[in-house]
């Protein structure tokens, strides 16, 4: 028998992903102007998109996220804003929005897989041939 996959969702790796994109998005909308925006937004585009991705890519090794983690997201940011750039539709709160459904995506992907990898299959009896 095979081992069962590994759970790539952590609790601490959900809990990070969802403050982190909770309180930059909730500070966005309230247009919120201080220094605590601003770690906010540095907190998100550090970690969460590059945790969320790594859950897709199920890598659990604790340094090797501490060292992708922050790489990661800010290619993906990076990717993004050069794309809006070259369709002349650059703005910091489209590229936000954009790393946000980017960030949620990945981490229902990641998390519904490990629910469906729980979930014991039903047995397979076949069909009688009599």
């Amino acid at each position: 028998m095979s081992d069962p996959p590994t759970i790539a969702v952590r609790p601490w790796r959900l809990l990070a992903i969802v403050l982190t994109s909770v309180a930059c998005a909730s500070l966005y909308a309230l247009n919120v102007d201080s220094p605590v925006r601003t770690a906010a937004a540095l907190g998100f585009i550090l970690l969460a998109p590059g945790l969320a991705l790594l859950a897709v890519l199920r890598i659990d090794e604790p340094m090797l996220q501490l060292a992708l983690a922050p790489s990661i997201s800010l290619a993906a940011a990076t990717l993004v804003a050069i794309t809006f750039i070259s369709l002349s539709w650059f703005s910091p709160g489209r590229v936000f929005v954009c790393l946000w459904v980017l960030t949620a995506v990945a981490t229902v992907v990641a998390v519904s897989r490990d629910v469906r990898a729980r979930r014991p299959l039903p047995e397979w009896s076949g069909w009688s041939t009599g």
